[in-house]
C-alpha cells in the first residue's frame, strides 16, 4: 500500500468463528455470516482447482464437498477465519 501512494497505513487482524458456537450473541452472528458465506462459495472456491488442478471428478469433488458442508455446520468444531484488514490515506 505503501508503494500505491498511502500513508498511515493500519494493520488490523480479525478472527472470524466458523459457525455459531461462540457464546456472545455478536459472535454468533458473525459466525452465522461466515458459514453461510462459506457455504455459498465452497463450490466454486474447490471446484475448478481439485479438477483441473489435481484431476479429479467432479463426483469426487460434490463427495468431498459433502463432508465440508457437514463440518462447517458442526458446532464442536470450534474453527476460525483469519480475516486481515489494511487502512490508509493518501
Amino acid at each position: 500500500m505503501q508503494e500505491a501512494g498511502f500513508v498511515d497505513i493500519v494493520e488490523k487482524h480479525y478472527y472470524w468463528p466458523v459457525n455459531t458456537w461462540p457464546r456472545g450473541k455478536r459472535e454468533k452472528l458473525v459466525g452465522l455470516w461466515t458459514q453461510q458465506n462459506l457455504l455459498d462459495g465452497i463450490h466454486a472456491m474447490s471446484m475448478a482447482i481439485l479438477t483441473r488442478g489435481l484431476g479429479w471428478t467432479p463426483e469426487a469433488v460434490e463427495m468431498l464437498l459433502m463432508g465440508v458442508r457437514n463440518n462447517l455446520k458442526n458446532r464442536r468444531i470450534h474453527g476460525y477465519v483469519d480475516v486481515y484488514v489494511w487502512c490508509g490515506s493518501w
